[in-house]
């Protein structure tokens, strides 16, 4: 199958996942086109409300953050993180020519340098280390690190909240043929929403770092033959749009996303802002 951008995809049963996955991503982009032919005010956006309400004091940090959860998976309908999303879903629908070599390339010789990455890039490690964030502000009383662990647990709640939604609605075959929650990687999109709520609660110095670390556990999943390229690429997009959506409140975008057309497809293109 070959990709291209000037008229059909013609698309195997795998390349229908991908499409399904992208649908399932993008869907959110209706409600916000019908949200904006209406005379609702702008204060009305879903992502706005859970900027302005994440300045205010918690009462009731139980209740609070159960309502910051319902905000996040509302501002699924927000346009930064549609786009994010379908950028990625068809970066992920571009890759999908590329599936099949990956998967079936030699990785003898890199399994143990990557061997660390399904460990590392675990949604139950990520949530433990965002968890035991939280709890150590919550101890010693620091704000900063509270509200870090707050991002942190809030991301991964949302990020995997999509990804397993997405993994049962496509019900694609993993390349080692273990189960079918193959479509999108869930490591990935764990990595990339701890990496992008980093960098924006502590900078370049800190994200840079960890959106490496987030590539190295997204290529693992590859080389372990877990997941496909496509796959890893979905599941980027979701848990970037994860973090954006949770620090919304911290101030502008700092990783602008696009797809660009190129021989074999399309290639996602990122242009970091500096002063995050």
């Amino acid at each position: 199958m070959k990709a291209v951008w000037n008229g059909a995809i013609v698309a195997d049963s795998d390349a229908i996942r991908v499409i399904v996955a992208a649908c399932l991503l993008v869907s959110p982009g209706l409600a916000t086109v019908a949200a904006q032919s209406s005379p609702a005010p702008p204060e009305t956006n879903a992502a706005q409300v859970a900027a302005a309400d994440n300045g205010q004091p918690e009462a009731e940090p139980s209740r609070s953050f159960a309502r910051a959860i319902g905000r996040d998976f509302r501002a699924l309908v927000s346009l930064d993180a549609v786009r994010t999303l379908g950028v990625f879903a068809l970066g992920g629908l571009a890759a999908h020519p590329l599936d099949a070599d990956a998967a079936e390339a030699d990785r003898e010789r890199l399994q143990s340098f990557f061997s660390a990455g399904a460990t590392t890039g675990s949604p139950l490690v990520q949530v433990g280390g965002a968890l035991g964030t939280y709890v150590v502000g919550r101890v010693t009383g620091h704000e900063p690190v509270v509200a870090l662990g707050r991002d942190l647990l809030r991301s991964q709640i949302l990020s995997q909240g999509v990804t397993q939604t997405a993994k049962f609605a496509t019900h694609r075959q993993r390349p080692d043929g273990s189960n079918h929650r193959s479509l999108p990687s869930g490591h990935a999109a764990s990595a990339f929403a701890t990496a992008g709520v980093l960098q924006k609660h502590l900078g370049w110095r800190v994200g840079v770092p960890a959106y490496f670390l987030a590539g190295y556990v997204s290529a693992s999943r590859v080389i372990d033959h877990r997941h496909y390229l496509s796959d890893v690429i979905v599941g980027a997009g979701v848990g970037l749009a994860s973090a954006q959506i949770v620090t919304i409140s911290i101030g502008g975008r700092d990783v602008d996303v696009g797809v660009t057309p190129v021989a074999e497809g399309a290639a996602v293109t990122f242009r970091l802002v500096a002063g995050g």
